[in-house]
Order: structure tokens, then C-alpha cells, then sequence
């Protein structure tokens, strides 16, 4: 606990959601990434953020809604984590890491002046730049390909997490293959996620399992 703030496992979400409906009203946050719950008995305002792997549905209008769609287990998930150079997968089996892949490419000039971005508008026509273009498609390719794998070998997946610049993403959803991934299943990880690798992929794996309910201050309610 840290600053009025309590963190639970994935497994608890349904019970902790159904005393909260007990205690008060129970209603939708921004962008229906958390629930307000009023608990009349203590009289504060709680914020109900759920774990990542049970984020709430675009769908979802209500808690009740929510209870109802809210599977008992995880299913077959998978993250991804892709930035200028580097690229991180995971497939789960509900908890179980079935398959992982690191991918790392050159596409960065001397201290990260270079990104793929800047190569296509005002990178100059030379080896080096040419170079560093073609990987930074070959990682996104390579990275397509690897889902498409999986995909194929396990069936489709329940939901995807992702992390990755919007430009970067923009090209990954629109390059050839394109990565065999419904709109509806994709939930954006609220994280600051460091270079991707199979530890980092493990670390966002570990947060996403966690929820939290904080107490909200005056200046919040």
C-alpha cells in the first residue's frame, strides 16, 4: 500500500468489485479504464482500477455489464512491445508462457538521432540510412510473421496488449503481412515500458496481473 492506494491479484477482481457494489454506488471512470465507488459506510470515494488482463471492454456501459463479461480465466493473451529497434512477444496460456520471442534490429544513428520516422522524411541516401530503413521494416515484418505463427499453431487470441509508438504501430497494423489482430481484442498498455527484451516482457506481464483501489483526496471526489 502506498499513499491510500491497495494492489490486488487478477484473481481477486470479481469479489473485491462486489463489496464495493455492496458498500455504494458503483459507476464508470474516464474512458472506462476504472471504476468511482462511493462506499457510504466509510464515506469516501474509492477509484477501482481492474488488472490489465481484465481491462474493461470499450463495450461495457455499466458494472453490471462488466460482472458479466469478466471471464473467470485468461485465456490465450498476448503482449507486444515494439519500439525503434527492438521488438518483445509473449503468448500465455491462461498463466503459463507458451512462447516468447526477442527481436533486435540496427536502426539507430550514433546517440538515437535516427529514427525510422526520420529516415523516410530527411535521412540522406546512404548506405548507412538505406541500412537502417530496411531493418527497422524487417523488425516489424519479423514480428508480424511471429504472431501470424502463433496464430496458426494456437488458435486466435482472446486479447492482445501492446505497447508501441503510434507511428511505429500505425505501420506494423498496415504492413505486409499485417499482423492478424481484431481491433476489438487490442488493449493499449498504460505503462512506461523500457527497451523491449524477454525481462521487460516479464515485467510488464507481472503488472498487468495487478489491480489497485485508491482512496480519492478531497480535491478529487
Amino acid at each position: 500500500m502506498e499513499d491510500g492506494t491497495v494492489t490486488f491479484d487478477w484473481t481477486q477482481t470479481r469479489v473485491r468489485l462486489a463489496r464495493l457494489a455492496d458498500a455504494g454506488p458503483v459507476e464508470l471512470g474516464r474512458r472506462r479504464r476504472f471504476f468511482v465507488a462511493r462506499d457510504d459506510l466509510a464515506g469516501v470515494k474509492l477509484e477501482f482500477v481492474p488488472p490489465l488482463v481484465q481491462a474493461i471492454p470499450s463495450t461495457c456501459q455499466s458494472l453490471d455489464e462488466y460482472l458479466n463479461w469478466l471471464p473467470e480465466g485468461l485465456g490465450r493473451h498476448l503482449i507486444v512491445l515494439i519500439q525503434a529497434g527492438a521488438s518483445a512477444l509473449g503468448l500465455w496460456e491462461e498463466d503459463r508462457l507458451v512462447a516468447h520471442k526477442a527481436i533486435k534490429k540496427y536502426v539507430v544513428r550514433g546517440h538515437g538521432k535516427a529514427q525510422p520516422t526520420y529516415l523516410r522524411s530527411k535521412g540522406k541516401s546512404r548506405y548507412g540510412s538505406r541500412l537502417r530503413l530496411r531493418n527497422a521494416r524487417s523488425l516489424l515484418v519479423e514480428t508480424s510473421e511471429k504472431i501470424h505463427e502463433w496464430r496458426n499453431e494456437s488458435g486466435p487470441f482472446s486479447r492482445v496488449f501492446y505497447s508501441c509508438p503510434v507511428r511505429i504501430w500505425s505501420g506494423f497494423l498496415d504492413g505486409k503481412p499485417a499482423p492478424p489482430l481484431s481491433k476489438e481484442d487490442l488493449v493499449k498498455i498504460p505503462l512506461d515500458v523500457a527497451r523491449p527484451c524477454f525481462d521487460e516482457l516479464l515485467r510488464v506481464r507481472r503488472r498487468s496481473l495487478v489491480g489497485r483501489v485508491r482512496t480519492l483526496g478531497d480535491e478529487e471526489r
